[in-house]
């Protein structure tokens, strides 16, 4: 099950979570634990350093009690323990730096940022960890430099941003480079399209809609829609069946999502975007499939 805090950006390394996930400065990725979140990890520019952070952010309509929660990296060493009565609002962020007068010169103004952290984030990659005052991992992440994690933020200046904070922050296609050096403490720059305009209907049916434009030259839009909570997975085959890309994975609340693909890096041809919708809370199943045409 999702957690409520998790990660959602990295910096610096950097990470943003009460859900390991949603933005890293230098790096984002990781999964929703106390709510769904971001983790931004950076591996800092040599014009902007802000040294690497980690964002917490708190999805729930319910304050969090952080007291005694500590923030591990990939040797289970204790980096920080947030102070007694550290409180996450509902739908609020915290930011944990490695050196928080450095973060603050190049982030003035955000609100709820800590430090200074013990350890810095690795360039290279590694695994964190989040624990709760009892001993209870709350999320954990394992990031890289790698693809199919984005690369810009390995000293590019740009943090890892998470696209949504349903999605399943342990898989690097469900992050993004951000535009600039990252939002520390607000809504991530990068983001999967929701549209929720409030006057319009919950789509009453799952459904596939086909990509535009189509043929395309190099990226395309893909839109669908849910009548209801489901875990949906969207992926992308060749003409021989083979899976080359993820495009999403996670749980989505009712409405209508849009997603751009980049066909940048793969070769003119035929391709089929297949679309698996689980409901979470009915037994409806959806698949469906849908021709892509790629013309260079």
């Amino acid at each position: 099950s999702a957690a409520t805090v998790a990660f959602l950006r990295l910096l610096g390394y950097n990470a943003k979570s009460l859900l390991f996930g949603v933005q890293y400065y230098g790096y984002d990725a990781i999964k929703n634990t106390i709510s769904t979140g971001r983790l931004y990890i950076y591996n800092s520019s040599n014009d902007f350093d802000s040294e690497d952070w980690i964002e917490l952010y708190n999805n729930t309509n319910n304050a969090i009690d952080l007291s005694g929660w500590v923030f591990m990296d990939e040797n289970r060493t204790p980096s920080f323990a947030l102070n007694p009565g550290t409180v996450l609002q509902p739908h609020s962020y915290i930011v944990l730096c490695v050196d928080l007068t450095l973060f603050q010169a190049e982030y003035p103004g955000v609100y709820g940022s800590f430090g200074n952290i013990n350890s810095g984030l690795s360039g290279s990659g590694e695994a964190i960890f989040l624990y709760d005052n009892s001993g209870r991992l709350v999320d954990s992440l394992t990031y890289d430099d790698n693809s199919p994690w984005p690369t810009e933020a390995d000293g590019g200046g740009s943090s890892l941003e998470l696209k949504d904070p349903s999605f399943n922050n342990a898989l690097g296609i469900n992050w993004d480079a951000s535009i600039g050096h990252g939002t520390p403490g607000a809504v991530n720059s990068v983001t999967s399209d929701v549209e929720e305009n409030k006057s319009d209907p919950i789509p009453t049916e799952f459904s596939l809609l086909q990509n535009y434009p189509n043929p395309f030259n190099p990226a395309t839009n893909i839109k669908f829609e849910i009548p209801e909570e489901s875990s949906v997975k969207l992926i992308i085959y060749n003409i021989l069946g083979k899976q080359i890309e993820e495009i999403a994975e996670g749980e989505f609340s009712p409405g209508i999502y849009s997603f751009k693909w980049d066909g940048s890096t793969f070769s003119s041809g035929i391709y089929f975007l297949q679309m698996n919708a689980q409901s979470k809370t009915s037994s409806k199943n959806y698949n469906s499939v849908k021709k892509l045409i790629l013309l260079k």
